[in-house]
């Protein structure tokens, strides 16, 4: 008996006793075709402020969840600012689609606040939250990786520290996709706005391996010039890819602390003045 993962391919497990057992099967397809980093980069991956790196749940707890108001209720529950019970790490899978139910009901953000130790993982290549965003707020240690963010109508994700770096830090979201596109039969979102921003001084943020297609305000660091505590924002973009964005790709107001190496993909010439310019180039191969 145990718990633990792997990103080895092939993965070797001996079956000596009850397990069970969770496979997640990234697609090969799109962004998730990219490499796969089995440890977070960049500021993510920086030792600071209590914690060595940024790890979310491994090693501890799984669960599976098919609805929104399943996540809605699970990240409720995880809610700890006291850090008292101290809840152990948690791997939570996304299967699916993933919309509000009548728990969420009109609230546009599933708030992950307070909490740490945290993955939220797609399985599959269909793994989408659609109509309702994540709000990561005051939370350290917490892990996104392989969802579609479709037509959420405030925030795709918004990662927030209330001002002060040692509230909310080490957050990774790797291998998502944000779009104002909802799959199929799902209505569109009334009111979008950011696809992700990160503010109010959140630290060691690291955006990689990430695809942004039909959006406008895509990615905001720094909620405004005049947030004065912003200037310690420290959040690294790496290797993800703008298709028909029209404004944040990433908009930075003045004074950031970002680090950014490697942003690929296709600017529009439309692109906000406050863009973010990418350090090299690549061409979409499709185009």
């Amino acid at each position: 008996m145990g718990a633990g993962d792997s990103p080895a391919n092939p993965c070797m497990l001996t079956m000596n006793g009850h397990k069970n057992v969770v496979g997640v099967f990234f697609d090969t397809t799109g962004t998730a075709g990219f490499a796969y980093e089995p440890a977070a980069t960049a500021f993510a991956s920086v030792n600071a402020l209590g914690y060595t790196t940024t790890t979310g749940g491994a090693g501890g707890d799984t669960v599976t969840v098919t609805s929104g108001d399943e996540l809605w209720n699970l990240m409720l529950l995880r809610t700890d600012a006291a850090h008292c019970p101290e809840p152990p790490t948690l791997t939570v899978f996304v299967a699916g689609i993933l919309s509000p139910g009548p728990v969420i009901g009109s609230t546009q953000m599933i708030s992950v606040k307070d909490a740490y130790d945290i993955s939220i993982i797609g399985v599959g290549n269909d793994a989408t939250i659609t109509n309702v965003g994540l709000n990561i707020n005051r939370s350290k240690n917490v892990i996104v990786r392989n969802i579609t963010f479709a037509s959420c109508p405030d925030d795709g994700i918004a990662v927030e520290a209330n001002d002060d770096e040692n509230l909310g830090h080490h957050v990774w979201i790797d291998h998502c996709t944000f779009t104002d596109v909802p799959p199929p039969g799902y209505p569109a979102g009334s009111t979008p706005d950011g696809a992700l921003d990160v503010t109010h001084t959140a630290a060691y943020v690291t955006i990689s391996w990430c695809r942004f297609t039909q959006h406008d305000k895509t990615c905001l660091m720094g909620h405004s010039d005049s947030q004065t505590s912003d200037v310690n924002l420290k959040v690294t973009y790496h290797h993800n890819y703008f298709d028909s964005t029209v404004s944040g790709i990433p908009a930075c107001a003045s004074g950031r602390r970002i680090s950014t190496t490697t942003t690929t993909g296709r600017i529009p010439s439309t692109a906000s003045r406050r863009t973010l310019k990418p350090m090299s180039w690549w061409k979409d191969p499709t185009s």
